[in-house]
């Protein structure tokens, strides 16, 4: 039971942190990003750690250079978790679909479909124009 009432406190939480990111200019929410991103890096030292040695071991550089890239990752990690705040004021009105008869085709379908994207990052302001595009069958 506590696990769910945490879960729920966790969303809710999010919901309202998302709701006011929305708001906020990308510049914004980069600078926010970057200090959530130094402020995790200070907090969490087992994933610094993590971080700091899989960068030394894969990319064959040294720990002091590992420290810099790793931090760096923080950082950028949080400014693209909170760039997805900024999605719902997207607006697709240069989408180019290769064959929209075909995406004609799967919004008549009723029940539900998977679509595959073959760049990582473009489903998520895809999924935004799906939900403008079908509306009427989302709730």
């Amino acid at each position: 039971m506590a696990s769910s009432k945490a879960s729920w406190l966790s969303f809710l939480v999010y919901k309202v942190v998302r709701s006011l990111g929305s708001f906020l200019k990308r510049s914004t929410l980069h600078a926010l990003g970057s200090f959530c991103g130094s402020v995790f890096w200070v907090l969490v030292p087992s994933r610094r750690a993590l971080a700091i040695d899989t960068i030394e071991k894969r990319l064959n550089v040294s720990v002091e250079e590992s420290k810099k890239i790793a931090k760096q990752s923080f950082q950028e990690n949080f400014c693209s978790f909170l760039d997805s705040f900024l999605i719902p004021s997207f607006k697709c009105k240069e989408l180019q679909i290769e064959n929209y008869s075909l995406f004609e085709k799967f919004k008549n379908i009723s029940r539900p479909i998977i679509i595959t994207s073959g760049h990582i990052g473009s489903w998520e302001l895809f999924a935004n124009f799906i939900g403008e595009s079908i509306t009427d069958r989302l709730g």
